[in-house]
């Protein structure tokens, strides 16, 4: 009776597929990680687009008044210690703009985007009402994440306000000159010019420097540092701009400002509608307020 031996892979055909295989996953791995980012960015857009309309639905609630910063009420809680964030129980409670929009989204999801890291902006904000919906933390409210930067640009000094959404402020709707270029809410938060204030960012008495050196490209602000823009989608960073719609714009680009001479100074293009005098970007012909 015959017996039939089964052939065995010869050790260089063993080798062959491995290469093969070695091969296709060096191809495919960038591939899937592209398809990852690229997930992670629409995911991002669609959470700063939702923004964006809850803007506008705030602003139809509130005579059309853009919604700031933060309320600019502070709240105590008897007893915490003045050594806290914020140096002292009567600027330890605040409400920002998160607390703010947030009956309108109901997620607190929405204001991080997937992409961001503790090392790409991702940074703890707050809600501290007496009838906070959070339930987490102090009696008061609790901390929640964030990786959006509200586009806080204001003027201190000869000038008056441009583009602010501070407290306080009530800046109508209307009266922003052009809305679909004008930045709301962007990618960003904590970064190396942010001072504490991650929630919002300005340039005030600097502008802002492109810094491309890291693996993630910052727009790093200058003079009164307080959260920097991240392009944290292969350079480029989501917009929820004024009029509802949400855009994501190459930090090059974002960062773009001219002279203008009908203010006698610098612009941003997207972030700011006056004076942004001190950004050494914009060349000569600066007033010279700084």
């Amino acid at each position: 009776m015959k017996s039939h031996r089964r052939k065995a892979f010869t050790l260089i055909e063993l080798l062959v597929v491995i290469a093969i295989i070695a091969i296709l996953a060096a191809i495919l791995f960038p591939v899937f990680a592209q398809a990852k980012a690229a997930a992670k960015k629409t995911t991002c857009l669609s959470n700063v687009k939702q923004l964006g309309l809850a803007l506008n639905m705030y602003a139809n609630d509130f005579d059309d008044t853009v919604v700031p910063n933060d309320s600019g009420v502070y709240y105590t809680e008897p007893g915490y210690p003045s050594s806290g964030p914020g140096g002292s129980p009567s600027t330890r409670f605040l409400n920002t703009w998160h607390t703010l929009l947030q009956p309108y989204v109901k997620n607190l999801g929405l204001f991080v985007c997937p992409s961001a890291t503790a090392t790409t902006g991702l940074y703890p904000t707050y809600d501290y009402t007496p009838s906070s919906p959070w339930g987490v933390g102090n009696q008061y409210g609790g901390y929640m994440e964030s990786s959006l930067t509200l586009n806080n640009y204001y003027w201190y000094g000869p000038v008056s306000a441009y583009g602010a959404f501070q407290s306080g402020d009530t800046k109508s709707m209307t009266a922003i000159e052009s809305p679909a270029t004008f930045a709301f809410v962007v990618d960003g938060g904590n970064g190396p010019g942010s001072n504490g204030w991650y929630y919002q960012f300005i340039g005030w008495g600097g502008g802002f420097t492109l810094q491309m050196d890291g693996a993630t490209p910052i727009l790093e602000t200058n003079g009164y540092a307080q959260g920097d823009i991240f392009g944290r989608h292969v350079g480029a960073a989501n917009v929820s701009w004024c009029d509802g719609h949400a855009k994501s714009l190459q930090l090059s680009a974002l960062g773009k400002s001219v002279y203008d001479p009908s203010v006698q100074g610098c612009i941003y293009t997207y972030l700011s509608s006056k004076d942004v005098s001190g950004d050494a970007t914009c060349g000569s012909g600066q007033s010279p307020y700084f």
